[in-house]
């Protein structure tokens, strides 16, 4: 077992870890008695990856017994050739050839795998993409018979290796989705003549709600079999993305974590500001409506089954959510001591730590201690060591004035600090321990939903595209994310954060 000198957390070393390298790594000790064998690593990794920007080697290197990060060495390819090209006017025959002869005397540094896609490759993953139809996806296409039976029965990822690429292949399906043909289908039917099929649709089968406010219009993406799951987490991962749609519109995605992360709604608006955001009224009279039940927090409602929102730094989605949830507090108590937005999202907001250190500047001139102190910043424990923070902070060596304008900024909007040091938090310390630290897996997700649904596409087909898809993970025995934390943090012997213990402790 492993357990924390204050008792807040233990847990069981899994089966598969073997204990004796465990216990010589916790007390800094060999792990092997091997040494590489030879002194410089001969293994070749491809810039594109990213290894270049962080000068670390990506294979597993030992000195002394112990791992380490070894360093990259930057080659630049000294590579020669001549290519020639035919004159396409006078010998057609040969157009889109040509002749490469490689230097010899300049070969290449590394292996040259076939990354760039060929015209004809391109053309072929074309014909697969026009021949699934409307609606093609990376992910649909790959997964598609008619594509294996295009490609003699492989993938095209195996196909060619420039196909392995999922950013080369959504420009290719962009590029089939422009041609006119295309273009035409898709104009076939206007957003408002497919707003008014799905208002005749019963709510089983309906997607596509709409509301109007103040001239400004929010479409609600929610389908009845899977928003009944908003009541049964604990968290909600909310975030915008900007690449499904072309254009100005932007989608705002729902995110929870029910056996994998699970998009359970998305609202489409055009404009990013504080006022459009109070969509959240009737985002959550639309789930009472649906369910039957309302959607609430525990910190703010008699009823409510929330424990707290994760979220980015994008002050707009926050304030126009707290100013939507304001009206609905039905605790007293509460009601007395939340007067405006800014109270409210210090009471149920917790800001994604990965946002908060990606906007630290390079500091890497101060001393090691210092740096670290910064870079932990989110850890003080005391309120009065947050005030000794902020004035040591201003008497650091600023070159540019970056890190002053970066901490100034932290300072300059009063909820923030608070939902990123929990001793600032008016949110109860038990829920800001079991809540997610990070928006990691709202963040991926964004990236999974692309692959499924595609980037760029009309309205209308990104109605359909998401409308359409099937979240496999919800067919599964039910286990949120959130039932994983508690029952570890069960262990410390309270169990405060259920919501009807906590219902009965915060009722007048």
């Amino acid at each position: 077992m492993i357990q924390c000198p204050t008792g807040h957390r233990m847990l069981e070393i899994p089966d598969f870890i073997d204990k004796d390298l465990f216990l010589k790594a916790v007390n800094g000790e060999k792990i092997v008695e091997d040494e590489d064998q030879g002194d410089e690593c001969c293994k070749v990794s491809s810039s594109r990856q990213g290894n270049k920007g962080r000068n670390i080697c990506p294979f597993n290197h030992i000195k002394e017994g112990r791992p380490f990060e070894a360093k990259v060495v930057h080659l630049p390819c000294v590579a020669e050739m001549f290519v020639f090209i035919p004159h396409e006017d006078k010998h057609p025959e040969l157009a889109r050839k040509s002749i490469v002869i490689p230097n010899s005397s300049n070969p290449h540094r590394h292996p040259v795998p076939p990354l760039k896609v060929t015209y004809a490759v391109a053309e072929k993953y074309k014909e697969c993409v026009r021949k699934f139809g409307l609606g093609a996806t990376v992910a649909k296409v790959e997964k598609a018979p008619s594509t294996k039976e295009i490609l003699g029965g492989l993938t095209p990822s195996l196909y060619h290796l420039s196909l392995v690429s999922r950013d080369t292949k959504t420009k290719l399906i962009n590029q089939v989705k422009s041609e006119p043909m295309n273009q035409a289908r898709h104009e076939n039917q206007t957003v408002e003549s497919y707003i008014s099929e799905q208002r005749l649709l019963p709510d089983e089968k309906r997607y596509i709600y709409v509301s109007e406010r103040e001239g400004r219009t929010a479409i609600f993406g929610i389908k009845h079999g899977i928003i009944k799951y908003i009541h049964k987490v604990r968290t909600l991962d909310c975030d915008t993305t900007f690449k499904p749609v072309v254009g100005k519109t932007n989608v705002y995605e729902i995110n929870v974590g029910v056996n994998a992360e699970v998009t359970l709604g998305r609202v489409w608006i055009k404009v990013h500001d504080h006022r459009s955001f109070q969509f959240w009224e009737e985002l959550l009279a639309l789930v009472r409506c649906l369910m039957n039940q309302k959607l609430g927090f525990v910190a703010l409602h008699r009823s409510g089954t929330l424990l707290g929102f994760n979220a980015d730094m994008e002050t707009a989605p926050l304030l126009g959510m707290a100013d939507a949830l304001i009206p609905t507090i039905d605790i007293p108590s509460v009601t007395e001591k939340v007067l405006d937005a800014l109270a409210l999202v210090k009471r149920i907001v917790r800001i994604c730590y990965s946002h908060i250190k990606r906007g630290i500047p390079n500091i890497s001139y101060l001393p090691r201690k210092d740096q670290d102190h910064i870079h932990n910043f989110m850890y003080i424990e005391t309120s009065e060591d947050v005030g000794e923070f902020k004035l040591w902070i201003r008497t650091l060596p600023d070159p540019n004035g970056v890190l002053l304008c970066w901490w100034e900024q932290k300072e300059m909007h009063q909820w923030l600090l608070p939902t990123v040091i929990q001793c600032l938090s008016d949110m109860d310390p038990d829920d800001w321990h079991v809540i997610e630290a990070t928006t990691n897996f709202g963040e991926a997700q964004h990236a999974a939903n692309n692959a499924q649904t595609g980037t760029g596409t009309g309205l209308v087909e990104s109605f359909i595209q998401h409308a359409t898809r099937v979240y496999f993970p919800l067919r599964k025995p039910l286990t949120t994310r959130f039932q994983i934390q508690y029952s570890r943090y069960q262990a410390r012997g309270g169990n405060r954060n259920h919501a009807s213990e906590r219902q009965f402790t915060q009722s007048p």
